[in-house]
């Protein structure tokens, strides 16, 4: 089962490396220009302004590479209090830009003052992310293209986060199926089935549950209840 998790979550980088390698260019961009800038320059203040404007790119192409780093890496399965709006805008920092190409808008409607959960970061991030890359390719042929993640409390003692989108929607047939093993709906490539199923046995592993609802023609929201820390 870890392999099985550690394999879709490394498939899910794979997906991201087009995304990442345009998010780290757009920094190198600005360092080599400033860099020039800089040798150019004889003002020695102009060239202190260039070197802080150096350091801030630098900075930032470093922040995307480590949390991919991060997100890749096997995690240890140590379980701890978490925010569930950090765990969703961790894993929203991760392929808000993959959607963007896309064409796909992102929104968020989080609650406030939700209690702690219990879990691992690193892969409940992996469901998330797998829940909003598959949104987006549902939505492939649709005229509006949009993903809301949101978090509430539905009921004393637990925490639901939502990924909603408005693709073609879900049978009832599909519904299902969708948590099976090897079942997709995508295209062959694009793929292994899996995703869906080891996220349901991570949910599990945290003591929750994962469903899905919509119908034909209304779009897909899958929901995670996990509980609150006691």
């Amino acid at each position: 089962n870890a392999q099985l998790v550690q394999s879709e979550k490394l498939s899910a980088v794979g997906e991201l490396a087009a995304s990442v390698a345009h998010e780290v260019k757009n920094p190198m961009v600005g360092i080599v220009g400033f860099a020039q800038l800089g040798q150019e320059s004889t003002d020695p203040a102009e060239i202190l302004e260039y070197f802080k404007l150096i350091e801030q790119d630098a900075f930032r192409a470093n922040k995307i590479l480590q949390n991919l780093l991060e997100f890749s890496r096997p995690p240890e399965m140590e379980f701890e209090a978490l925010a569930p709006n950090d765990v969703v805008m961790g894993a929203m920092a991760l392929c808000v830009h993959q959607l963007q190409m896309q064409g796909v808008r992102t929104e968020t409607a989080l609650a406030t003052g939700l209690s702690s959960i219990r879990g691992n970061s690193n892969q409940l991030r992996q469901v998330l992310l797998n829940l909003m890359l598959n949104a987006g390719q549902a939505m492939e042929g649709s005229p509006k293209k949009l993903i809301t993640v949101s978090t509430s409390r539905p009921e004393p003692g637990f925490v639901e986060i939502k990924v909603g989108d408005t693709g073609p929607g879900l049978a009832d047939d599909v519904k299902d199926k969708l948590f099976k093993p090897f079942f997709t709906t995508k295209r062959r490539g694009q793929g292994t089935g899996l995703g869906l199923s080891v996220s349901r046995s991570i949910i599990e592993a945290h003591r929750g549950s994962i469903r899905a609802e919509g119908a034909p023609g209304v779009g897909a929201t899958f929901i995670i209840r996990l509980p609150e820390v006691s």
